[in-house]
């Protein structure tokens, strides 16, 4: 499974039950298939982005080891 840095497993915690599944099924498809969530610009190149229904979005990167989680937020709060 991806690996998740401290403030991701702590966005986690803080979800409610029906969105942590949500969100733990995004995170085993990224493992599956990396590269398929957007590329992002600008202060956050590097890193991608993928939805977790319509309110949500993982923000994460892909290096040699694997997928790595940084951050679990709401979509307006998420690219601050």
């Amino acid at each position: 499974m991806a690996c998740l840095t401290r403030r991701a497993q702590k966005d986690l915690e803080e979800l409610p039950d029906a969105m942590k599944t949500k969100v733990l099924a995004v995170v085993a498809r990224l493992d599956a298939a990396p590269s398929s969530g957007w590329k992002l610009k600008g202060k956050l190149q590097g890193t991608r982005s993928i939805n977790v229904g319509r309110s949500h979005r993982i923000l994460y990167s892909v290096t040699e080891r694997g997928v790595i989680v940084k951050t679990i937020r709401p979509r307006r709060d998420v690219y601050r």
